[in-house]
């Protein structure tokens, strides 16, 4: 904290004469709106963490290569630890690659890989057992593209004209037979069913960063995929499992649809409808559903603003068992929605 009070002030003071401001980078020429909202449920902390970072760019000066947005969630287990440490180090492992920013692909491995052998140094050194899954989002604003890299079974979907597009294929070792688990046994570990498929019949996912004791068959290195955009998508919406073990791609998609058709105004304030529409819900009583866990959600809509509760038009559809949004500190109520803006190409 020391180091960092210490750096804020150096850059105050080499800013103090008003003639080296003119040296500041301009405001970037798009920036996307941004909401976010979350929901913890009946889990007694929050183990998920997001960030939000319009201009990656920008924040460690980088020049010549436009505008770069950033955007990821990461959904922890058995504490927040790695949660907390990818969400604070990733972003920084990927601008830092020798392959940024020419080769972004590359750039996320790495980044990813050097998050989790870092995480998985510090949890031997400190006894810490936590692990996370993670999707993250770079769009290149100046190339057209989106990239996408994923470990465990968060999901993203593109959406155009109703229709979707999956861009994650889940690390799940579910399937009887499948890469993942022929992978896992390959490494000399195990995937036996109890519930659902698990590694060494405890981890429901087959990659994340973390998981100390389930090294090396819970490998780090994510998948990494690119898409063009045509500036006609409407939105893109990543979400952790929370979301899809609960709602539908369709309905996913028809819910956002419903909620930028409300919007009108998009720079209106819309949070109280649609808290209002919950807390409704929560008024009828205690539904089985409820007992899921609605985590983190995305949604990156192109023409309108997207308010600060995408998370309640979902929520209310499925009459979740939430409380009233009375608080706005995620570690109290909520998982992480997040909802952007995207401006046309």
């Amino acid at each position: 904290m020391q180091t960092t009070i210490k750096k804020l002030i150096e850059v105050c003071l080499r800013y103090h004469d008003n003639s080296k401001l003119s040296r500041l980078p301009p405001p970037p020429p798009v920036t996307p709106s941004v909401s976010a909202a979350a929901a913890k449920n009946i889990r007694r902390t929050m183990e998920d963490r997001h960030i939000v970072i319009n201009d990656l760019h920008a924040l460690f000066g980088i020049e010549g290569h436009g505008v770069a947005s950033y955007y990821a969630v990461f959904d922890g287990h058995n504490g927040s630890d790695a949660a907390i440490y990818a969400c604070s180090h990733v972003h920084q492992y990927l601008v830092e690659s020798q392959h940024y920013p020419h080769n972004p692909e590359a750039a996320f491995k790495e980044a990813y890989i050097r998050a989790d052998d870092r995480f998985i140094d510090k949890s031997k050194k400190e006894n810490l057992k936590s692990g996370t899954t993670a999707v993250s989002i770079l769009i290149r604003h100046d190339r057209g593209k989106i990239y996408v890299a994923w470990l465990g079974d968060s999901q993203a979907i593109l959406v155009n004209g109703r229709n979707f597009i999956q861009l994650v294929n889940p690390h799940r070792p579910e399937n009887p037979v499948g890469e993942e688990r022929e992978r896992v046994e390959s490494m000399g570990g195990s995937v036996v069913f109890w519930g659902t498929w698990r590694v060494n019949g405890q981890l429901a996912v087959s990659r994340s960063i973390g998981d100390v004791d389930y090294k090396p068959y819970v490998t780090g290195e994510p998948d990494v995929s690119s898409y063009d955009l045509t500036g006609d998508e409407d939105f893109l919406l990543l979400a952790c499992d929370g979301l899809w073990d609960v709602v539908s791609e369709e309905l996913a998609v028809e819910k956002v649809y419903d909620f930028l058709k409300e919007s009108k105004d998009p720079t209106a304030d819309r949070e109280g409808d649609s808290e209002s529409v919950v807390e409704r819900r929560w008024r009828q009583g205690e539904s089985k559903e409820g007992q899921r866990m609605v985590k983190t959600t995305i949604a990156l809509c192109r023409g309108q603003l997207v308010q600060n509760n995408v998370r309640n038009t979902f929520a209310s559809s499925q009459g979740y068992n939430f409380l009233p949004p009375v608080a706005t500190d995620s570690s109290l109520l909520f998982s992480r929605v997040i909802a952007l803006n995207l401006p046309p190409l």
